[in-house]
């Protein structure tokens, strides 16, 4: 039993288990940061997921952007129906798809990408922290 466990135990014995739970969160993989981890995974350099990443442009909602199915996949002109008539979106788009047609490379990185992203929002990792206890005595 390591430290944090022991702290567990004591707050439980405290306040009483059924007065004592754990916040567990969950963190899901975006379009730009799983395009950096399976760039790395596939040994390829930081900058050319890096430029990929820096094309996907950001959604109607403050902290929002695209997807990699709309930047790859979706028909710019429904893009446009959804987005409205945004210069940056129809030009990034343009240039990650014609970045993907030339290098094959890149094209897996984003195919992959996308079916990892598919995959039940593909990788949940949770995590349990210290100060994340809740006592309610």
């Amino acid at each position: 039993m390591d430290n944090r466990d022991k702290v567990i135990e004591y707050v439980k014995e405290k306040y009483g288990k059924d007065s004592v739970a754990q916040i567990i969160t969950y963190n899901t993989m975006k379009a730009k940061q799983t395009l950096r981890d399976v760039a790395r995974a596939m040994g390829m350099a930081y900058k050319d997921a890096d430029v990929l990443a820096k094309l996907i442009p950001q959604g109607n909602v403050q902290g929002t952007w695209l997807s990699l199915e709309e930047m790859y996949i979706t028909p710019i002109e429904e893009l446009m129906e959804r987005y409205g008539h945004r210069g940056d979106i129809e030009d990034n788009v343009k240039k990650f798809r014609d970045l993907a047609k030339k290098d094959p490379q890149i094209k897996e990185l984003v195919e992959i990408s996308i079916k990892l992203r598919r995959s039940h929002k593909a990788y949940i990792s949770t995590r349990c922290w210290y100060c994340d206890t809740i006592q309610n005595p």
